[in-house]
């Protein structure tokens, strides 16, 4: 990449993990919930049923199936 590239990717990234972590800190505020517990609700109730099996919501979320398995459990 060029050095201009590379300026406007770690801008790009710069505030990229800033929207992240200002969404995490102000859904802890207003609710005591993480971004990702978040996450994890918007794809359950995007589903008619309400429901997904592990894999479908690993799926949905970009997740891998342990890492949703783990996050489900401590909600």
């Amino acid at each position: 990449m060029s050095e201009e590239q590379v300026r406007a990717w770690c801008a790009y990234m710069k505030v990229q993990l800033r929207l992240v972590y200002e969404m995490n800190r102000q859904l802890q505020a207003d609710s005591n919930m993480s971004l990702p517990d978040y996450d994890v609700l918007v794809a359950l109730t995007s589903d008619p049923e309400g429901k997904l099996r592990v894999a479908a919501l690993a799926t949905r979320l970009g997740w891998e199936r342990s890492r949703v398995s783990h996050h489900a459990r401590r909600m």
